[in-house]
């Protein structure tokens, strides 16, 4: 379980940063894995802090990191 976990959160990751931000309805109608295992997948990368999710009305909105990240000014 734990394996498979892994690589779907690994496509979760390749998903967003191929297709940007989008929804965890649109996700898991792209994605050939069962909706709880996505869910468990993208519960991994949220405590990792590597997605975002914000609750927008009734939709859950999926961001990875680096479009929510504020980049350190270079010196």
């Amino acid at each position: 379980l734990v394996t498979q976990l892994g690589i779907i959160e690994g496509e979760v990751l390749t998903y967003l940063e191929q297709y940007g931000t989008t929804t965890l309805r649109q996700l898991i109608r792209d994605l050939e894995w069962p909706a709880p295992m996505i869910t468990m997948a993208i519960g991994a990368a949220i405590r990792q802090g590597l997605v975002r999710a914000i609750r927008h009305d009734l939709e859950v909105v999926l961001e990875p990191e680096r479009a929510w990240r504020v980049p350190l000014p270079t010196m």
